[in-house]
């Protein structure tokens, strides 16, 4: 039977500095700007958005470049152009909010997982639990049932 690490904290420490911790540093969080711009990447949007702004460019190009002067045309047509370019807006940003927080609670849920995750580790002779993070090289580690995840369908021959 292996009897493991001897469990001196000392040794336990000295291998974490040598060897760093048994943690994957965190990717930085996206930003908020940066989910609105992957947001608007959307094909539907962009054609809506260069449709709009067509569409307010031949207005001020006929109401102030060409002086077309009716009396009896009503100046409104450029509110449907504005009213898609704000629905666009609101779409992005709606998104864009929603994948914020669906990443915050991922992250959470990680942050989570790893403070609650424990292994059965043999550190002097004794099977201890430890938290993932605190597994450190030349540790003996305890696998159980519960610990394997086996991809079943890896196995079975066609």
């Amino acid at each position: 039977m292996f009897s493991g690490l001897n469990g001196a904290q000392n040794d336990i420490d000295d291998r974490r500095h040598v060897y760093g911790p048994n943690t994957i540093p965190p990717k930085k969080p996206v930003s908020f700007l940066r989910l609105c711009w992957e947001a608007a990447q959307d094909t539907t949007l962009i054609i809506l958005m260069i449709s709009s702004l067509v569409s307010i460019i031949l207005y001020l190009v006929t109401k102030f470049a060409i002086h077309e002067d009716d009396g009896d045309a009503s100046d409104t047509e450029w509110i449907d152009s504005v009213a898609i370019m704000v629905c666009v807006i609101f779409v992005v940003v709606i998104s864009a909010g929603n994948d914020y927080l669906k990443e915050r609670q991922f992250r959470a849920l990680q942050k989570k997982i790893a403070s609650d995750h424990s292994f059965a580790v043999c550190r002097g002779g004794q099977i201890v639990q430890v938290l993932v993070s605190d597994i450190v090289v030349g540790d003996v580690c305890q696998v159980g049932i519960s610990s394997l995840r086996l991809n079943v369908s890896s196995y079975i021959s066609k």
